[in-house]
């Protein structure tokens, strides 16, 4: 098995981390790969590494987790991790084809956005015309 220990300072509900390669680790064993929290099993030759790092690469699932908690016991480090959705599912989430409604960045009037906050005044503007409406023959239209 292969596993590659990082250590990141990116936010968790960052699509696409930053990571600090800390150490690569093959032929370890491991207790439990389940679908969301796992278990790893480390040599105790390890743990300067696992104690540097906050996130690791399963290289046989391909997903990312990040490091809960660590402990030792019988000369081995065993790794409690909980598995990063963003990272390990990020090709197919990028691959979807969706409307955004709202963004840290950027607004849009036309979509509904109760953080977005629309101003409307009063302008009354009132022109004098040059003569009287006495006949039939003036229109006067206004948009607004």
């Amino acid at each position: 098995m292969n596993i590659k220990l990082y250590n990141t300072t990116s936010p968790r509900n960052k699509l696409s981390k930053t990571l600090n390669l800390v150490a690569d680790i093959t032929g370890e064993s491991n207790i439990n790969v389940g679908e969301h929290n796992t278990q790893f099993i480390l040599s105790k030759g390890h743990l300067t590494g696992v104690k540097g790092s906050n996130y690791l690469l399963c290289g046989d699932t391909g997903k990312y987790y990040y490091i809960e908690n660590y402990e030792i016991q019988n000369q081995t480090v065993i790794i409690t991790c909980k598995i990063d959705v963003l990272m390990s599912y990020r090709t197919k989430i990028l691959s979807n084809t969706c409307t955004i409604s709202k963004n840290e960045n950027l607004s849009n009037a036309y979509l509904y956005d109760n953080g977005y906050q629309l101003l409307s005044y009063k302008n009354i503007v009132t022109k004098k015309f040059p003569s009287g409406l006495t006949d039939n023959s003036i229109i006067l239209m206004t948009v607004g």
